[in-house]
């Protein structure tokens, strides 16, 4: 079967985004580790920033409101 040159360029698009995102998922995460905002980190539980991070980036794409959650905890 012949795949075509723009699904050839889709397929490669979509492992390099899938490789950054990745990669910085792992940034984030290691962040707010350091910050305790993890469910293994966190001594106040409104203080996990886990399922937050999943339904504001990966779920919602809306990175702008997660920041916002994190800069207003106390």
């Amino acid at each position: 079967m012949r795949v075509p040159e723009k699904i050839k360029k889709a397929i490669r698009d979509c492992a390099e985004a899938e490789n950054k995102a990745k990669m910085n998922e792992k940034i984030v995460i290691k962040w707010m580790e350091t910050m305790k905002l993890t469910e293994d980190t966190c001594t106040d539980i409104l203080r996990n920033m886990d399922d937050a991070f999943i339904d504001y980036c990966k779920m919602t794409n809306n990175p702008d409101e997660f920041i916002e959650v994190i800069e207003n905890l106390r």
